[in-house]
C-alpha cells in the first residue's frame, strides 16, 4: 500500500494497491486527443496525443473567475 496522504482539508487520501512489478497498459484508438488519463493518487491529468504519448495538463487559474467567486 502506499502511504496516507492528507489535503489540504485533512481527509485522509484514498490508498491504492501497488503491484510488485510495473504494468503496461495500451490504449487503441483512432481519436487519441479524446482520452484523458488522471492520476487518482496526485491528480495528474495527461491527454493523448497524435504521436501516441500522453501530454501533462497543468492547471491554470483564471483570476477573474477567482475573483468574482470571491464576491458571493
Amino acid at each position: 500500500m502506499l502511504d496516507d496522504r492528507h489535503t489540504r482539508n485533512g481527509r485522509v487520501a484514498k490508498q491504492y494497491p501497488e503491484e510488485d512489478i510495473a504494468i503496461m497498459m495500451t490504449v487503441y484508438t483512432r481519436a487519441p486527443e479524446k482520452w484523458l488519463l488522471v492520476d487518482r493518487e496526485t491528480g495528474q491529468a495527461f491527454v493523448g496525443n497524435n504521436m501516441g504519448s500522453w501530454d501533462r495538463l497543468d492547471p491554470t487559474i483564471n483570476e477573474e473567475k477567482r475573483n468574482a467567486s470571491k464576491r458571493i
